[in-house]
């Protein structure tokens, strides 16, 4: 066998935080990102789809590494010391797997890193490595106007020779000049610096940006690397600071504000496309360039209109869709990078440097874009991690500069990503393992390991009722296991303790208006004390700092006089704006919740039901990620199809990239029999996302209608290259080669196959379920290996059989267990559920049933009787009772 050949002399990788296409592509479109412009017409580009939860830190370490959360072990922002006193930002130390600089290090490779995220203390890799607290320069207390830069923190540089040289590169804030800041704030003079914080936290981003761009620019010069790695954190935090402001005008933000403001993001796109020049001419054309982000960032009518209060909260801001280009020696040019998300990045850089993939990484190599017709990627190995040797990581044992890690906490703060730690250390330990466990159960939830991500939320539910978060992600599990009724009973209790919370707040805010209006004297007497307090306490903390830091006093303005009518009108104002918010967003409904059970509902059957929960969500917040998706798919089920034809153009209304709302208008347009029109719905839907089977099988069903057969064929061949044991495109294709295009030995591979699924169907042994619509889909439950046959007499005694009746909710399963018993075959019932008009002689129900991912002890009971269990818990069903294998009959 010939060994793969090294494709690229060496990979530069960069890391835009963030960056996303809707806005690079308009200022492609401006002539305003010639370097982008020049990089992309020498390579690929796409779409990066990202992983769940949406946090920087889990994200870049996933890129890193090729694994998700639950295997590298970076759960968020902060972590618990190592006395579980206290709280630090999450360190290098703690992740469990060697990254890619570690794996090249080991190979002999020379790789240099620079600020990657989580990324202190810098690792002993062979080359540099430059640590995320390297550009961190807090502002000197004491001397605000001081711009000498501190000593850098220990840890922040390897090797250590480089410290000094490298430390002279940091810019601090102070330095930002006029023009520059011109650049990003042509207006800047209007602004009122002792009022307006903005254009500090503006320097402050543009320094660090610099710093890291030197950094960057130095180490890329310093010895002859195989790889480099460089993360630039600006245009998200830029975002966070600033997206508000860009064009068009959010209702919320000032005409003012947004003239001076307006212009931030633009700019800060456009220098980053210098910095991306500046790169490219460093590295050389002999280097393979990779531009990646691990998330997108909503920038127009999507925005959100507030950010939640809680740790995570501006995660809100991010996009599902991030950036990919490559570039140089070994990447196809022209190509379009399609059905590729963060976790294939690190497989595909080994490759590109002649080294195999570990088959423990849940990534793939993005082949389709790299080497040549003669190019084969090398064989998988298990894993890195058995690879002995050398590779530049940490003992567990490190420990952390705490004043370093004071000043990195304080950056997380301000940006709203963590609440301020609690003085009281052990509590803020406790609340920072508590955030990373639900980081990462949501992590498992978005990897397909439910019973992982369950076990964790019903904890974190159990020991905190009152985050809403923890059991509206715990009803999502258990909707997904299948376990209806513990899904029911979790969101309905959020919905009582919701409505139950809010209707207390709306109650004390009446209070308070009120007393406005019935004691105005003792509302105005009190927020007279309160204002004097504070004044008193600030005054007191200015004291304090003048003798701690010893500097001279800070001008503290004196207290107004205080308009009555104007207070109390203001404070009216307020209190009314909050109570209507109250009662529009939660009283009647929580959105959130009502969409789940909406969603419930739907795959129970209820439809009637299913909008009323629908309705009370779109009532409440008509935005709503999903809504109009899931009115559009319960109207289908209903064949209500103008209906669900209005519910698709209202998603797409909000969100035209879209691809689910395109794939399912296509479905409704085609049982329109509007077929040109729902061809151009799915050709939308596999343009947004090419790793989507069923909108490939959605424009091939079309085509083949409209009389393009050779076009149906493509997209057959796509679908089943994507999801190749998908019956209908095998049945379709066999149709099409047979009776349109006369090739009937294609014809008969098809029918073959097909019949092939349909026996494995029939034995429960169906191998390849259709990926869900998504790049980053999560992988399948694994089907049990269970003895099941559909022809009666197979195994002798017929008293070990379990007959299962089984469908989708209203396909008949009820007259079907009628005919079964009518037969002579005992059920498994238990009465519970009483006959109704729609079912008058019973719906033959066992309770258990319904509890069979969560208990499957009772299956025993159902030997030599027959049972109705619904189509989605048939892959929970044991393969073994006690002790022996099951058998089945369907």
């Amino acid at each position: 066998m010939i060994e793969p050949k090294r494709l690229a002399k060496r990979v530069l990788l960069i890391g835009w935080d963030a960056a996303d296409w809707k806005l690079i592509d308009k200022y492609l479109a401006e002539g305003a990102m010639p370097n982008m412009r020049r990089f992309l017409d020498r390579g690929a580009r796409g779409n990066l789809a990202t992983l769940k939860p949406i946090l920087s830190p889990m994200l870049w370490n996933s890129i890193g590494t090729g694994k998700r959360a639950y295997k590298h072990g970076i759960h968020g922002f902060t972590e618990p010391m190592p006395d579980g006193k206290g709280v630090r930002p999450s360190s290098s130390t703690t992740r469990k797997c060697k990254a890619l600089w570690n794996i090249l290090t080991q190979e002999g490779m020379t790789t240099n890193v620079v600020s990657w995220f989580v990324g202190h203390p810098a690792e002993p890799i062979n080359g540099i490595c430059i640590s995320d607290l390297f550009q961190k320069v807090p502002l000197d207390k004491k001397n605000p106007q001081h711009c000498a830069l501190p000593s850098l923190s220990d840890g922040c540089i390897f090797p250590e020779s480089q410290r000094e040289k490298l430390s002279k590169l940091r810019v601090h804030p102070l330095e930002v000049t006029a023009e520059a800041i011109k650049f990003f704030i042509p207006q800047a003079t209007k602004i009122d610096q002792e009022k307006d914080p903005r254009l500090k936290v503006f320097a402050k981003l543009y320094a660090e940006m610099l710093s890291v761009h030197n950094a960057a620019t130095y180490a890329i010069q310093q010895n002859d690397w195989d790889f480099m790695g460089v993360y630039y954190d600006s245009i998200d935090h830029f975002g966070h600071g600033f997206m508000e402001y860009h064009p068009p005008r959010m209702a919320h933000i000032s005409e003012k504000d947004f003239e001076i403001y307006r212009d931030v993001i633009a700019a800060c796109y456009k220098f980053h496309d210098l910095m991306l020049g500046r790169l490219m001419e460093l590295a050389g054309e002999d280097t393979t360039l990779i531009l990646c982000s691990d998330h997108g960032y909503h920038c127009d009518h999507l925005r959100p209109r507030e950010t939640p209060k809680e740790p995570g909260g501006p995660a809100i801001w991010h996009r599902d869709q991030g950036i990919i280009a490559m570039a140089g020696p070994g990447i196809k040019k022209g190509e379009k990078i399609y059905g590729a998300n963060l976790l294939d990045i690190a497989p595909t850089i080994l490759n590109l440097l002649g080294l195999p993939a570990g088959e423990d990484m849940d990534g793939k190599p993005i082949a389709h874009v790299i080497g040549d017709q003669w190019w084969h990627p090398p064989r998988l190995i298990s894993s890195w991690e058995d690879v002995p040797g050398e590779a530049g990581m940490h003992p567990k044992h490190e420990q952390q500069d705490p004043f370093a890690t004071r000043e990195a906490l304080r950056q997380l703060v301000e940006l709203g990503y963590i609440e301020e730690p609690d003085e009281n250390l052990e509590k803020a330990a406790r609340d920072a393992s508590r955030e990373a466990n639900y980081n990462l159960a949501r992590a498992c939830h978005d990897g397909g390991l439910l019973a992982k991500a369950a076990g964790h939320l019903e904890r974190l539910y159990r020991d905190s009722p009152e985050q809403t978060r923890f059991g509206i992600e715990l009803a999502r599990v258990y909707l997904k296991q299948g376990r209806f009724e513990e899904t029911r009973s979790v969101a309905e209790g959020l919905l009582t303790m919701i409505e139950k919370r809010n209707l207390t707040k709306v109650k004390q805010l009446n209070e308070a208006l009120r007393k406005i209006d019935e004691q105005p004297g003792e509302v105005i007497a009190t927020a007279r004390e309160q204002r004097e307090k504070r004044h008193r306490k600030q005054l007191d903390t200015e004291r304090a700092k003048i003798r701690k830091e010893k500097r001279e006093a800070r001008n503290i303005e004196p207290l107004t006089s205080l308009d009555n009518e104007e207070f109390l009108a203001q404070r009216r104002r307020q209190l009314q704006k909050t109570v209507d918010k109250i009662r529009h967003y939660n009283v009647r409904a929580a959105p959130t919740v009502c969409l789940l059970l909406g969603r419930l509902e739907a795959m129970d059957g209820n439809y009637k039901k299913a909008l009323t929960y629908l309705g009370k969500a779109e009532h409440a917040e008509p935005r709503l990620p999903g809504l109009h998706l899931q009115l559009a798919q319960t109207y289908l089920r209903m064949r209500r199809n103008n209906e669900a034809v209005r519910a698709c153009e209202k998603a797409l209304e909000i969100d035209p990239d879209n691809a689910q709302a395109h794939e399912v208008l296509a479905a409704v347009l085609a049982r329109l029999k509007r077929h040109d029109e729902a061809a151009d719905h799915a050709l939308s839907a596999v343009e947004l996302i090419h790793n989507m089977p069923r909108a490939h099988l959605r424009l091939g069903a079309t085509l083949a209608r409209l009389g393009l057969y050779e076009k149906a064929v493509e997209a057959f061949q796509t679908c089943l290259k994507l999801a190749p044991n998908t019956p209908a495109a095998h049945r379709y294709l066999a149709m099409i080669y047979r009776t349109k295009l006369g090739l009937r030995d294609l014809s008969s591979t098809h029918s073959f196959k097909l019949k092939m699924l349909q026996d494995q169907n029939r034995m429960g042994r169906n191998p390849a379920a259709e990926p869900e619509n998504s790049p980053s889909s999560h992988p399948k439950p694994v089907l049990n290996t269970v003895a099941i046959s559909s022809k009666p007499g197979l195994w002798g005694d017929q008293s070990e059989v379990i007959t299962i009746v089984t469908g989708l909710p209203r396909s008949g399963t009820s007259m079907m267990m009628q005919m079964l018993v009518a037969g002579g075959l005992p059920p498994l019932i238990d009465g519970i559920r009483e006959a109704d008009t729609s079912n008058p002689k019973g719906y033959y129900e066992y309770d258990k049933a319904k509890q069979l991912g969560s208990d499957a002890g009772w299956i025993s009971e159902g030997k030599g009787k027959v049972v109705k269990i619904v189509a989605p818990l048939l892959p929970l069903l044991p393969s073994k009772i006690d002790g022996t294998p099951a058998h089945y009959r369907i």
